[in-house]
């Protein structure tokens, strides 16, 4: 927008629309100064000697060149070439010409393009605030689930250490009052059922509490004979 308000083009932007490598523009425009500084004529009314940045970040020459510059090109080319880039340098300049007639619609142009890009940059900071939360959620649920994983998977021993004598007691009382199936000179026959209910309320394992109960002589696991059938039962040791 700039250079449209300064009412210039870029060499590299002129020799595009002559069709003509920008090296033999430069090369071109060099000799015209030449003979410009010899005849001690001025020529900032027709270019001005400028510089930009190549894809490499370099400093390369260029030209600014005006309206008149662009009059002086195209005498300069003769035939078809020249009629074509005096229609397309003439366009350029009657379109620059009507932004600094115009200025207002220039400002709404700029001021539509800052609107769309704000709501851009508003409606992407909400895509990526749901995706912060999408991720978040996950990254969540995998910890949980780590975690539950770490719990389940724990050493047996560590589990075991964890089953307190004051759970033991509650776990076997609730199972005798609630499970008692008989009494023999081993033991109070229990339901085993009953008992790793009692014993899930503590959120430990079947396999856990028998282990447990076990190891420290509280009960047996065996095959009881029940009302004409031989059940598993846990035994309850005196």
């Amino acid at each position: 927008m700039i250079k449209q308000l300064e009412n210039k083009l870029s060499s590299r932007e002129v020799a595009e629309m002559m069709e003509m490598e920008h090296s033999k523009l430069l090369r071109k425009i060099d000799g015209i100064n030449k003979d410009f500084n010899q005849a001690k004529i001025g020529f900032v009314k027709y270019w001005v000697e400028s510089s930009y940045k190549d894809a490499k970040g370099e400093e390369r020459k260029e030209y600014q060149i005006t309206k008149r510059g662009c009059e002086f090109l195209a005498h300069k080319t003769t035939g078809t070439k020249g009629n074509l880039f005096t229609d397309k340098y003439m366009d350029k300049f009657a379109a620059m010409e009507k932004v600094i007639e115009n200025p207002n619609e220039l400002i709404n142009q700029l001021s539509e393009q800052i609107s769309s890009m704000y709501e851009y940059i508003a409606s992407t900071n909400s895509r990526l605030q749901e995706l912060e939360k999408i991720v978040y959620k996950k990254q969540k649920q995998s910890i949980a689930n780590r975690k539950h994983y770490l719990k389940i998977n724990e050493p047996l021993e560590v589990r075991l250490n964890r089953i307190t004598i004051d759970m033991i007691n509650q776990i076997i009382a609730n199972s005798i009052v609630d499970g008692i199936l008989r009494r023999t000179e081993e033991g109070i026959v229990v339901d085993k059922d009953v008992l790793f209910f009692e014993a899930s309320k503590f959120n430990i394992k079947k396999h856990d509490i028998k282990k447990k109960l076990e190891s420290l002589n509280k009960i047996i696991y065996k095959q009881v004979r029940i009302n004409g059938k031989n059940m598993w039962c846990i035994v309850v040791n005196k």
